[in-house]
């Protein structure tokens, strides 16, 4: 291909010459998760394809264009496509499941892949993690397993409790579920039908070069509904048709202030057009009946209907001015960053936005302290928030429902969504509201500590602390906030982990969403997490730092050193530093009674056995009294240590069930040296059982594993 290319740009391929080879498909992160599963999508795309097999069996055709880019090579980055290639992936090992021999395997996973590298498919959804397991067990435990059911898929070992939270996967289920029943309903051949699938439709593959072209593009094809009207062609079609010469005038004028307004504004790339265009959007949405939205939401997600509602006419020419005024109030007053002027922004930026440009309709400019207020309110929100297509009306009906110009007068009322008036919340209003305390002091110190990335303006646990009896203490609250500072700002250090580990907090390691193994907290949303699980646990610990008068870092090292349970698995993770140092991503994984040390975050990656490593540190201890002169390293690609001396290597390692074997060979053929010459120094033959060029000893307790050791050391260093 031209420019060393998988796939030449423009030319057509049938789906046996996409799913083969080294070729890899890839749904990078940039995508959304499958869905035509839950959509009925994929029962009448799979319903389509054997109406086209059973019409035209014979014909070539053409299902449209995949646009993609390839990085590196033989791996095809999907920026369009998803939807459609993910349902003939998984329509392809319904199909294998149906016949007799796995004639499609070749079509699902490589050889290689199933039989020596990772069991990765051809296709591989990077959406995240999970998504990626899940794929690869379902190919090789369902697809090429066809002694399990579909209803006993979430009952696998391999099928994990958060995949129950993964919307692709979930889809996935659905999918084949719907194409099992269709399958099973259908006189057909399978294996014909199949192979129909695979040479027969034909898809137009188009690259978009990288990465950046390539989101460019996926945002160009995944924008929903239609554009709104060009303003200059809208302003001729409301002001055009005023009678009154004075009143024309005077909305042209003002709609060219607008222009004016949005041009000096205006984005890199963008025109005055972009910003009135979104303005145009909001000013729509704020008008419209929040109760027919309202009954929309229930049914749909999305924003795709927002342009087919109706374009302003002549009566919103009166409003127009009124919002622009406001939007350019909130601009110029930085309550809000400029972007939002240049692009059609997401649902989530304007339920951040369209509730405060409602609130100053409302209760008027004067008052920036409660705009503020506000402003922070649904910002703190938009911060965890899920369902936002149906918290938008909500969001701007509260504003409407607010009986004085005070945001925090909702605590009081009853009709208020408790998705947007939490718990939380609720109790934050009161707590500002109390007379005994200054609020706006309480405020900066509230907006400030829920700036934090754990916390994610969810502050529950520092006020917890911070509370005694019913009576929250501004100093405690101070007190607790700086501790919580100090620990957990920036990179949080391993020995703030170990030192937790002392503490029995619940669950920990554990497992969190978009994660198959166990982790000691990688990002943000781990920790929040974690502490609301332990809330007492962490007060606890951040009481005995904050009472010992000596720096935190001399208090962990301090607690690490009285941990004396032995008998916790942890113990090791506690005690020896170079093991969560290890964990580049802070994840390990269970296998049997051992666990695995993972470098990033999959096991095919770097990785090493909980007491192998345990095992090297303590060759590294008698390094220098027993095995002086040797090399002693760790393998890299194996992930086991090794002692080496001239032409010399033992291998030594755990097995399981606490035992632990070392293999004797040659790593340099040119000396003419027997290595069992060198066991029969030492009478140590017995040990060893010649496997190929190598002399393994059979599984032993540790012990007994390192006596045998020094005693070949010995032999090795009298023979060499």
């Amino acid at each position: 291909m031209s420019n060393d290319k998988t796939f030449e740009s423009g030319e057509e391929y049938p789906l046996k010459e996409i799913f083969t080879s080294n070729n890899k498909i890839f749904i990078p992160d940039l995508q959304r998760d499958y869905c035509w599963g839950h959509k009925e999508l994929a029962k009448k795309f799979v319903e389509n394809l054997i109406e086209l097999f059973n019409k035209k069996k014979n014909d070539k055709i053409t299902l449209g264009l995949l646009y993609g880019y390839e990085e590196p090579k033989h791996h095809i980055q999907l920026c369009d496509g998803q939807q459609r290639i993910t349902t003939l992936f998984l329509l392809l090992g319904m199909l294998n499941r149906k016949i007799d021999d796995d004639t499609f395997k070749k079509h699902l996973i490589s050889d290689y892949e199933f039989d020596e590298g990772d069991k990765e498919p051809y296709l591989q959804y990077a959406i995240r993690e999970s998504t990626l397991y899940f794929l690869s067990d379902l190919v090789c435990e369902f697809f090429l397993n066809k002694n399990i059911r579909i209803n006993d898929i979430k009952e696998q070992k391999w099928y994990f409790e958060e995949y129950d939270l993964d919307a692709s996967i979930q889809s996935m289920i659905a999918a084949i579920e719907k194409t099992e029943k269709i399958l099973s309903e259908q006189q057909l051949d399978y294996k014909e039908f199949g192979n129909f699938i695979l040479q027969n439709l034909k898809i137009i593959y188009y690259d978009m070069a990288n990465r950046k072209q390539g989101e460019k593009t996926f945002v160009v094809i995944n924008t929903t509904g239609e554009p709104l009207t060009a303003t200059e062609n809208l302003k001729p079609i409301l002001i055009g048709n005023i009678r009154d010469d004075e009143k024309r005038k005077q909305y042209s004028d003002a709609w060219e202030d607008r222009e004016e307004w949005f041009w000096k504004n205006r984005g890199k790339n963008t025109t005055a057009d972009d910003g009135v265009n979104e303005f145009f959007r909001w000013v729509k949405l704020l008008e419209y009946d929040i109760y027919r939205w309202k009954e929309w939401a229930k049914e749909h997600s999305g924003d795709e209907w927002h342009d087919k509602l109706p374009p302003p006419n002549e009566e919103t020419l009166k409003t127009l001015d009124k919002y622009f005024e406001i939007v350019q109030f909130l601009f110029e007053k930085n309550y809000f960053n400029k972007e939002y002027l240049t692009k059609r922004i997401k649902m989530i930026d304007l339920f951040q936005l369209l509730p405060v440009i409602k609130y100053v309709e409302r209760f008027g400019k004067d008052n920036e302290r409660n705009i503020t207020r506000v402003m922070q309110f649904f910002k703190n929100l938009a911060k965890n928030v899920s369902n936002i297509h149906q918290l938008l009306p909500e969001s701007i009906l509260l504003i409407k429902k607010l009986i004085n110009c005070d945001i925090a007068s909702i605590h009081k009322q009853e009709d208020i969504s408790k998705q947007l008036l939490t718990a939380e919340e609720k109790r934050k209003f009161e707590l500002y509201l109390d007379p005994r305390n200054d609020r706006e002091k309480l405020e900066d110190r509230f907006w400030k500590a829920e700036e934090h990335s754990i916390w994610k303006a969810e502050i529950e646990p520092l006020i917890n602390w911070a509370t005694d009896n019913g009576k929250f203490n501004v100093n405690e609250f101070d007190k607790y906030n700086d501790a919580f500072n100090k620990l957990f700002i920036g990179d949080i250090s391993d020995l703030t982990r170990r030192a937790l580990l002392t503490r029995d907090l619940k669950d920990y390691p554990r497992f969190f969403k978009g994660y198959t193994n166990y982790s000691f907290c990688s990002e943000p949303s781990h920790w929040k997490i974690l502490i609301k699980d332990n809330t007492n646990k962490f007060k606890e610990f951040l009481d005995i730092l904050i009472n010992a008068n000596i720096n935190f870092e001399e208090t962990e090292k301090r607690l690490i050193k009285e941990y004396d349970k032995k008998e916790n698995y942890l113990y090791d993770f506690i005690h020896n530093e170079k093991l969560l140092e290890y964990c580049y991503k802070k994840i390990i994984q269970k296998d049997g009674n051992d666990w695995i040390l993972i470098k990033n975050e999959r096991r095919s990656s770097n990785h090493i056995y909980l007491k192998t490593y345990l095992l090297y540190f303590e060759l590294k201890e008698r390094e220098h009294t027993f095995f002086n002169n040797w090399i002693l390293d760790i393998y890299p690609e194996w992930h086991i240590p090794y002692l080496k001396k001239d032409f010399v290597s033992i291998d030594i390692f755990y097995t399981k069930n606490d035992l632990y074997q070392l293999q004797l060979f040659k790593n340099d053929k040119s000396s003419d040296t027997d290595i069992i010459d060198i066991a029969k120094k030492e009478k140590l033959e017995e040990y060893l059982e010649q496997k190929e060029k190598r002399y393994k000893s059979e599984e032993m307790v540790k012990e007994e594993i390192l006596s045998l050791l020094e005693r070949l050391i010995f032999a090795c260093n009298v023979k060499i």
